[in-house]
């Protein structure tokens, strides 16, 4: 009889290179105590105050089939294995499920400084219609989650799309070689995390070590109208890899031809080459949205599937929460929550994308965040959108470094500057008229989704 199980004794030997180990079965490995369910796998690791291993006892009761932990929390139970480093045995069982893919499974490994996670939806949403599309859940895109996401792939995946995010050089090296994708896609590059590199081309070599870890052969969706396409291609092309690229750009492969909001639908039409493809989201979307399904449609090029079926995949896509989701509220108002993250390239997108929304009794209204870890140009980066922030009615800001660009915006379109969200809570709703829309952008930490909660609880129909 076949083994439908992801895990049993005698895998876990394997992908460990144990001696003994007790018989159980499992198809899920958990790293939370809190969460496991009956059956699963738990990995204690160590963090930064105490192990995870102390928890195992309490996932054995939570119902796990077994336990992994470190040798220094000790192993007195037969259903308890005791490792040198428990997240080099994370990184081992995840190794293993990778070398064991069945021959039919494609892995499809995503970065950028932006636009990952909805990226990874529309591909997810694209190859549906072609077999069993499985993602990482979240944003599990680090050292950690990407590994645990790929020891829990099913055996009857088709499509595993894999989001990989980083803050230092060698770090999406480190993922892609765990991974092994067979094809990649870059967003978008943009100065994010740059107080960790020396230049935005830093930047961008760091994101093509997702190359390193592909066959020869293997596909490379790169943006067209990246103005650091040409690295990207150079790096891909060290890896003998396929290039593919999508953009605004009529050069590009996947090229956009129309972006229109139509009936709070957009409407998106897309070229391969001289082959058009009509879909549409059937909720208002940002151009940037736009682009990264375009991504989402070279991949299927790539694999060598029908666009058209594709785009009908596509036609179920809606924002993610915090990441560009678009609402009608009372009063026909319209809030663009995009509170997720913020760094000068999807503030700029957001802010373009804001314009498509406008009509003629419209007023655009942004509310800007600090965007952290720019390094040491932070500064100048914030009062370099103000070409872009001016394009809108009003911007009102939010945070020490925002107080850069709210000094170089014209007065006529200057908002209130606050050093903190609480700071606009009571002030924000008062000011809103009808037929407004708003923007809301920063990074995560300067808690923008409070400003959004509080429109929420004044306009919500």
């Amino acid at each position: 009889m076949a083994n439908n199980f992801i895990w049993d004794q005698d895998k876990l030997k394997s992908a460990l290179r144990l001696k003994h180990c007790a018989e159980f079965r499992s198809n899920n490995v958990s790293i939370d105590s809190r969460k496991v369910k009956e059956g699963d796998v738990f990995i204690g690791l160590k963090g930064i105050r105490r192990d995870g291993g102390i928890f195992a006892e309490k996932a054995l009761e939570n119902g796990a089939s077994l336990c992994i932990v470190n040798h220094s929390v000790g192993a007195e139970n037969s259903r308890v294995i005791a490792v040198n480093n428990t997240e080099e045995a994370l990184v081992d069982l995840a190794l293993f499920r990778r070398a064991n893919f069945p021959q039919k499974t494609k892995l499809i490994g995503v970065t950028g400084s932006a636009g990952k996670t909805s990226t990874k939806e529309q591909v997810k949403l694209a190859l549906q219609n072609f077999g069993n599309a499985y993602a990482t859940v979240g944003n599990l895109n680090n050292h950690l989650g990407l590994p645990l996401t790929i020891a829990n792939v099913p055996d009857d995946v088709d499509y595993c799309i894999l989001e990989m995010g980083m803050k230092h050089a060698g770090e999406i090296s480190y993922l892609s070689k765990i991974a092994r994708p067979d094809i990649s896609i870059i967003t978008t590059i943009a100065p994010a995390h740059l107080e960790f590199f020396n230049s935005i081309e830093d930047i961008v070599r760091a994101k093509s070590e997702i190359y390193q870890g592909m066959k020869p052969g293997s596909w490379a969706v790169i943006n067209e109208d990246s103005p650091y396409k040409k690295i990207m291609i150079e790096e891909a092309q060290k890896y003998d890899l396929n290039i593919i690229t999508f953009g605004e750009s009529k050069n590009a492969n996947i090229s956009l031809g129309e972006y229109k909001i139509e009936q709070n639908k957009t409407k998106i039409k897309a070229y391969n080459q001289n082959q058009a493809v009509n879909y549409f989201f059937p909720v208002i979307a940002g151009k940037h949205l736009a682009l990264n399904s375009l991504a989402a449609l070279a991949v299927t090029a790539a694999l060598n599937h029908d666009l058209e079926k594709s785009s009908n995949g596509l036609a179920a896509f809606k924002p993610i929460c915090g990441r560009g989701a678009a609402q009608m509220l009372k009063n026909n108002v319209i809030l663009i929550d995009d509170t997720y993250n913020a760094n000068p390239a999807s503030v700029r997108a957001a802010l373009e994308s804001a314009l498509q929304y406008r009509t003629n009794d419209n007023r655009l209204i942004a509310i800007l965040g600090d965007m952290r870890e720019l390094g040491d140009g932070a500064k100048q980066l914030h009062e370099d959108l103000a070409d872009a922030a001016m394009k809108l009615d009003i911007i009102h800001t939010v945070g020490g470094l925002m107080g850069a660009l709210h000094k170089n915006i014209s007065k006529e379109r200057q908002g209130v500057h606050v050093k903190s969200a609480e700071e606009m809570l009571d002030f924000i709703p008062s000011q809103i008229k009808e037929n407004d829309i708003i923007l809301i952008k920063g990074s995560l930490g300067m808690n923008m989704s409070k400003i959004v909660n509080a429109i929420l609880k004044s306009f919500s129909q």
